[in-house]
C-alpha cells in the first residue's frame, strides 16, 4: 500500500483539468458561433476558410465593378434613347421640307427646331458617368471574376462614328473676328470667309462672350450673304434681297467687337427641298446607326446581369463552404458542453 503518493487523486485532478479546458473550449464554440476557436483546433481547416473568406471579399468588390458597368451602360441608353427621338424628329422636320408646296419661310421655321436638336445631340455627346465619358467610343475593362479576369465593354462612338457627324455636322466653316461699320452696312472678316452671295449665315453659337455683346444676333437666325470680296460682305433679310444687295441689315452697332459666325449654309440644314433630301439620308444613317449602338448595349447589359448573377451564387456557395469548415454544430457542441460540465460536477 502507497502512503505518500496518492495516485488516485493525482489522476482526479488530471481529468478534472482536461474536463475543465474541454468545457471551456465547449463554452467558447458555443459563445462565438465558430467551431475554430485557436489555430491549433483546426490548422488546416483555419488556412482554407481564411483564403475562401480572401475570395469572397474580392468578389463583393467584383459584383460593385459589374453594378458600376450596369449603371454605366443604363445611364448610355438613357441618353441614347433620347438622341434616337431627337433624329427621328429631324426626320420628320427633314421630310416636311421636302414639300415643295412649303415656303422659304416655312423651312426657315422647320429648320430652327432641326438645328436646335442637332445642338441638342452635339451637348449630349460631351456628356459623362461619375467623369468618364459615355460616348468617347472607348472600351471599358468589366471585372467579372475574384481573379481580376476581365472583358471589355465595347464603346458607343459619338465624337468620331462619320454616321453621327455627318447627320449632325457640327464642324460647320467659321467665319472668326467680323466687324460690322452701321453707315455702311458692310462687315469685315479677320480672314478669308469663303462665302458666296445667297449663302446663310448665323450667329455661331459656340462662340462664348464674343457674340454676348450683340444682343440682335442669334443663332437661329438666318443671315443671307451678299459677297463683295474674300474677306468683305453684306447681309440681308432674304435670298432675293441678297442678289439686289438691299435691304442691308445692321445687325453689328460699331461699339460690338467681334463677333463670330458660321456658314450655315453648308451645314446640314432643310431650308430648301434639296438640302432636305439631303439631310434625311444622312439623318436615317444616324438613326440606323442608334438602333446598332442600342442592341450593342442590350447585349453587354445582359452579359453584365449574367455575369452578376454567377457572381452571387459563386459568393454564396463559398459562404456554405465556410461554414461547413469553420462553423459550429450547434446540436453537437450543446450536448458536448453539458457532458464536459457533468464531468467536471462530478
Amino acid at each position: 500500500m502507497v502512503i505518500n503518493t496518492n495516485v488516485e487523486a493525482l489522476r482526479t485532478a488530471n481529468n478534472l483539468n482536461v474536463s475543465q479546458t474541454n468545457l471551456a473550449k465547449s463554452l467558447s464554440r458555443l459563445s462565438s458561433g465558430s467551431r475554430i476557436v485557436n489555430p491549433s483546433d483546426d490548422a488546416a481547416g483555419l488556412a482554407v476558410s481564411s483564403r475562401l473568406r480572401a475570395q469572397i471579399k474580392r468578389l463583393d468588390s467584383a459584383l460593385s465593378n459589374v453594378i458600376n458597368a450596369v449603371s454605366f451602360t443604363q445611364t448610355q441608353d438613357g441618353f441614347m434613347k433620347t438622341v434616337d427621338k431627337a433624329f427621328r424628329r429631324m426626320g420628320e422636320l427633314a421630310m416636311l421640307a421636302r414639300d415643295e408646296t412649303k415656303s422659304a419661310d416655312d423651312r426657315a421655321l422647320y429648320d430652327q427646331e432641326f438645328q436646335q436638336l442637332k445642338d441638342y445631340v452635339i451637348d449630349t455627346t460631351d456628356k459623362q458617368f461619375n467623369s468618364v465619358p459615355l460616348f468617347n467610343g472607348a472600351d471599358i475593362a468589366v471585372t467579372i471574376d475574384s481573379e481580376g479576369d476581365t472583358f471589355d465593354m465595347e464603346g458607343i462612338d459619338m465624337v468620331s462614328n462619320t454616321k453621327y457627324q455627318d447627320a449632325l455636322d457640327k464642324t460647320a466653316p467659321a467665319i472668326d473676328d467680323v466687324n460690322g461699320v452701321a453707315s455702311t452696312g458692310v462687315y469685315t472678316a479677320g480672314s478669308a470667309h469663303s462665302l458666296a452671295t445667297g449663302d446663310i449665315v448665323r450667329a455661331n453659337p459656340l462662340a462664348g462672350s464674343d457674340n454676348a455683346v450683340v444682343p440682335a444676333l442669334t443663332g437661329s437666325t438666318n443671315y443671307f450673304v451678299r459677297k463683295i470680296d474674300a474677306t468683305t460682305f453684306t447681309l440681308h433679310p432674304t435670298a432675293a434681297d441678297a442678289a439686289l444687295g438691299t435691304p442691308l441689315l445692321t445687325v453689328i452697332p460699331t461699339t460690338a467687337g467681334d463677333v463670330d459666325f458660321i456658314n450655315h449654309t453648308k451645314r446640314v440644314n432643310i431650308t430648301t427641298a434639296d438640302k432636305a433630301e439631303t439631310a434625311l439620308d444622312l439623318v436615317k444613317d444616324a438613326i440606323s446607326q442608334v438602333a446598332q449602338d442600342r442592341a450593342a448595349l442590350g447585349a453587354v447589359q445582359s452579359r453584365l446581369n449574367f455575369t452578376n448573377e454567377q457572381l452571387s451564387v459563386t459568393k454564396e456557395n463559398l459562404s456554405s463552404a465556410i461554414s461547413r469548415i469553420a462553423d459550429v454544430d450547434v446540436a453537437e457542441e450543446a450536448t458536448q458542453y453539458a457532458r464536459y460540465q457533468i464531468l467536471v460536477q462530478s
